[in-house]
């Protein structure tokens, strides 16, 4: 009878809050393709098994890691044995002992300067690279010397990022394992076993006293620093990181990773934006700015910064009184390189069919939506509503902000949302300007459907123009302001979407950014 170090059967759960360290105690590791268990023996018998669980807690991808430690079964035990006698490259076993004693922020320092690579050919080499403190960079690598040229060059043609979470075995034996992160709508309500929660295994690394044993997707890799030098310098294919923005979240006052809720940066902001591969972190009016490796990259006397749409491999931001533009690696460029920009597809349906006139007759000014569409015969028809915006002779004008001679232009809108007019409505009279705003919205009851009207200026302006697309540009008594942003204050004012430069009446110039911040040149 073996000897059982438990009165009864072992249930212990050790919860792991924000944290992607576990501590655990165990004599040797199971491996068996894609699965790893903890194994503890007294006097050299197996007697307990340690497993590793997420449990969700949020809708999407948080996850609560617990380790669970129960008596090993006696097809546990024979399992360990028929392994052990039968090792290959899929399934051995490890013995704890001959795993390096180092601390775990060691290690991954360590593999922060290694490269971890597996040779597939000639001209196929995987690579693992530490990226951040929760994640490695899983890259595949081309030699595509034919399509430079003859000059020999690498490069890389698919890259993902994997979670990884420190396993701290007794007496600082620090593993590195890379679990299989499942969104978690996919833990099935209906299956009442708690072995769903049981986390399947991308790969490990095992830092043994001798060398390292790393496998990933079931193949071995090697590490070394100086091996394949190219590595080092290989450049992606196609920049993934503004899609890889969505690992993070802001909580707390504090950024953090979205899987297991753990602290990445010790500092606590008031606002934090990941777009395109930059995070831009707000504290007191002052910005930080890092890259998704979690490197400060804020340069000198930055002002404010923003993201750039469409561009991804640069954002812009303020420099003292100068603007410029920033890499993800901190190096800084006076102005964007030309280069082709593909447009970006929006999905969902639109209806093209659709144009709104602003018609003058004798009744005022009427807005009129002129749609058509196919019968059930497959005739097109159309359908014209009328809604009154204003008596004959209320104003001297009126026409859309964007479009002040045809008074048309055409539109879209999702059926299933509510339909906006095309823009702003610009009022003119006795020679000044007003700015006003419409919404129709779906009605089942009432047709046509009900229309709202609002006041946004009132007739007192000497111009209202837009500039950009977001940016209205309103003028009283010789002074400029951007509707909505900034007060009419300015001698002089030029729009621009991230940063507009103005001048004071007394002289002064400077900055306003496009949260409404003023910085005044020194």
């Amino acid at each position: 009878m073996k000897q059982i170090i438990l009165c009864s059967l072992l249930f212990f759960i050790q919860s792991i809050w924000s944290q992607t360290t576990i501590d655990m105690d165990a004599d040797y590791i199971l491996v068996d393709k894609g699965e790893l268990t903890f194994l503890k023996a007294t006097d050299g018998i197996i007697n307990t098994k340690t497993e590793v669980r997420f449990y969700p807690v949020d809708p999407e991808l948080g996850k609560e890691i617990k380790i669970r430690t129960v008596e090993a079964t006696t097809y546990d035990i024979k399992r360990f044995h028929d392994i052990s006698n039968a090792a290959n490259e899929y399934s051995f076993v490890i013995d704890v002992s001959s795993i390096k004693t180092q601390k775990a922020r060691k290690l991954l320092k360590k593999l922060k300067r290694e490269k971890i690579y597996y040779k597939k050919s000639d001209k196929e080499i995987y690579q693992l690279t530490y990226y951040n403190q929760f994640s490695f960079k899983y890259s595949e690598n081309h030699d595509i010397t034919r399509q430079n040229n003859g000059v020999t060059k690498w490069g890389s043609y698919d890259e993902e990022l994997t979670k990884f979470v420190v396993v701290n075995l007794k007496n600082k034996k620090p593993i590195i394992i890379f679990p299989y992160i499942k969104p978690n709508h996919t833990y099935s309500e209906y299956d009442r076993s708690d072995e769903k929660f049981l986390i399947s295994y991308l790969g490990f690394i095992i830092p043994q006293k001798k060398t390292s044993l790393v496998k990933y997707f079931n193949e071995k890799f090697e590490s070394s620093a100086t091996t394949y030098p190219f590595l080092k310098g290989i450049q992606s294919n196609q920049d993934k990181t503004p899609s890889w923005s969505y690992n993070f979240k802001f909580e707390d006052s504090q950024l953090k990773d979205r899987v297991f809720g753990q602290v990445l940066l010790d500092k606590k902001f008031d606002t934090i934006a990941i777009n395109n591969g930059f995070i831009f972190c707000l504290k007191d009016d002052k910005t930080t700015l890092y890259n998704l490796e979690l490197e400060n990259i804020t340069p000198k006397d930055l002002q404010a910064a923003f993201p750039i749409t469409p561009e991804t491999t640069y954002a812009i931001c303020l420099i003292g009184s100068t603007v410029k533009y920033i890499s993800k690696k901190g190096e800084t460029i006076p102005k964007l390189p030309k280069r082709f920009v593909r447009s970006r597809c929006i999905s969902g349906y639109a209806n093209y069919n659709t144009t709104y006139t602003i018609v003058h007759n004798e009744k005022g000014a009427l807005l009129s939506s002129k749609s058509l569409y196919y019968d059930s015969e497959d005739n097109v028809q159309t359908l014209i509503v009328e809604h009154k915006l204003f008596d004959k002779q209320q104003y001297e004008a009126v026409y859309f902000i964007n479009n002040p001679y045809q008074e048309k232009l055409q539109t879209n809108y999702t059926p299933s949302t509510l339909r906006y007019t095309p823009d702003y409505i610009v009022i003119k009279n006795k020679g000044k300007f007003g700015l006003q705003s419409t919404v129709i919205k779906p009605s089942k009851n009432e047709q046509p459907n009900p229309f709202e009207f609002k006041e946004l200026l009132p007739a007192e302006y000497d111009s209202i123009k837009r500039i950009t697309e977001n940016y209205i540009l309103i003028a009283k008594d010789n002074l400029f302001g951007i509707y909505g942003l900034t007060e009419v204050k300015y001698a002089k004012l030029d729009v621009s979407e991230y940063f507009s430069r103005f001048t004071l009446p007394n002289g002064q110039k400077g900055w306003i950014d496009k949260l409404g911040r003023e910085f005044l040149d020194e």
